[in-house]
């Protein structure tokens, strides 16, 4: 059987509203929750209770007198519990206890010593119009804002002019942390014209070029050799006995080899007698796809093109396309990156011999081949 609805008046706010004789909102006696609570508030003494003039000025008082006795501890604590005072003979002894190598922190002490005379605002002025007012690493340019003059190796006695570079405040700070990197980072910068992105380290040893690209999460072994204009993308490694050559293009997460053969057990540098490491090499102008895979002992000709995702698995001759697994021979390129189409003719003084020849259709170069060999007419 439903229950009956009836009319009620709440008692808080006077508003009429209909509720069933089982509901339980404060027993019939108000419409919703909110005027139930607000009641219940009331009547506890929790609101629109204010407190009387009389008793405001004692409450007043009395914070007044326990803010006087805090205060009144705090000078009793720094005068009597401290405890004594320690002599100058003693506060010597326990600064040098502390100081330079015997300290916790102690980071070999570079950023503690003193400038040279040279180091003067003169100079940094000087340094500062150089770089244009421009951040070298980051770019940022603050012609009216203030950029702070830092030292490549360093050393703050060295003021040479091809040791100090231009930084804002922020790129100077993070130089203070992972030096190895940012020594690295300037000495390609400014002196080869190498860019080196963050995460990427080249070891001791290695041979890196001029104007070369080398992306994040890189590592260049030291056994390694990067020629002139080379870029090379993130999350690749070049390893010992690796070379490129100039004007190389190696994509995104390519992959080199230098063990055929490899164990964990029995490493080429510990046991000779079980083989040695390959050389692989890459010359001029050849491009390498993402994720291609270079397999150890082969030859990428001079402005090759290696497919993404290709394993190459023997020597690729010059101006090939190569595509697949194992890496296959599908066409002919120019210098330029532009597909060539041969067309065959007789051999000039080689009797009834037939050779191709292709002309590049943006840059006009012209190609000859014979057999597999693709060679550029002069």
């Amino acid at each position: 059987m439903a229950c009956k609805s009836k009319k009620w008046i709440c008692q808080r706010c006077n508003k009429k509203f209909i509720a069933s004789a089982k509901s339980k909102i404060g027993i019939r006696r108000f419409c919703s929750r909110q005027c139930a609570n607000k009641q219940r508030k009331g009547t506890f003494g929790f609101l629109n209770k204010h407190h009387s003039n009389l008793t405001r000025r004692k409450m007043s008082e009395k914070a007044k007198i326990i803010h006087q006795k805090k205060n009144f501890g705090f000078q009793i604590r720094n005068e009597i519990n401290l405890g004594r005072k320690h002599s100058k003979e003693t506060k010597r002894k326990m600064s040098d206890a502390h100081k330079g190598e015997k300290n916790i922190n102690w980071k070999g002490g570079s950023s503690f010593e003193p400038y040279s005379l040279e180091w003067t605002e003169k100079l940094r002025e000087k340094i500062r119009k150089r770089d244009n007012y421009t951040c070298q690493i980051c770019g940022r340019i603050q012609k009216k804002g203030f950029l702070d003059v830092h030292h490549i190796d360093y050393d703050k006695n060295n003021c040479n002019l091809n040791n100090l570079v231009t930084l804002c405040h922020d790129c100077h700070s993070d130089t203070n942390y992972n030096r190895k990197y940012w020594k690295q980072y300037f000495y390609y910068k400014l002196i080869k014209g190498t860019i080196i992105y963050q995460q990427s380290e080249i070891l001791d040893g290695a041979q890196v070029g001029n104007n070369c690209i080398i992306g994040h999460n890189c590592l260049i072994f030291s056994g390694a050799k990067i020629g002139n204009n080379v870029k090379l993308q993130g999350n690749t490694d070049v390893y010992n006995e690796v070379t490129l050559g100039d004007w190389t293009f190696i994509g995104p997460s390519a992959v080199f080899t230098n063990d055929k053969n490899p164990r964990a057990k029995y490493p080429k540098l510990k046991y000779p007698q079980y083989g040695k490491w390959l050389p692989t090499k890459i010359k001029m102008g050849a491009t390498i796809g993402a994720n291609a895979t270079i397999v150890c002992g082969n030859t990428v000709g001079k402005w090759a093109m290696i497919g993404a995702g290709a394993v190459v698995t023997e020597s690729i001759p010059d101006y090939a396309i190569v595509a697949g697994v194992p890496a296959k021979i599908i066409g002919w390129i120019c210098e330029c990156g532009t597909k060539l189409r041969f067309v065959s003719r007789i051999c000039a003084n080689k009797g009834t011999n037939v050779c191709k020849y292709a002309v590049c259709k943006i840059c006009k170069r012209k190609y000859k081949k014979i057999r597999d060999k693709v060679k550029e007419i002069i």
